[in-house]
């Protein structure tokens, strides 16, 4: 069950490792498993971290030499710019 008083973003940053290697060097607090990237899909990376607020941010990147935004009819599913 979701946690309606929960809050959070999602942010699509470039070059995600350096971000994370930014925020662990800070002493981020970092809540993905192990402090590590999740590898989503072939084109999406995502970590979850927690503000110094308190609020839980979802950082989306991509791994190296794949665009930061999609061309459009690149990605599948229902999205902005899909192919069926």
């Amino acid at each position: 069950m979701a946690d309606a008083m929960a809050c959070g973003m999602a942010i699509r940053v470039g070059h995600i490792r350096e971000v994370l290697a930014k925020i662990k060097a800070a002493g981020g607090r970092v809540l993905s498993r192990n402090g590590e990237l999740v590898e989503w899909s072939d084109t999406i990376r995502n970590v979850f971290v927690k503000d110094p607020n308190g609020l839980n941010l979802e950082l989306v990147g991509t791994p190296p030499g794949v665009p930061a935004v999609p061309f459009p009819g690149t990605q599948p599913g229902r999205g902005r710019g899909a192919t069926q």
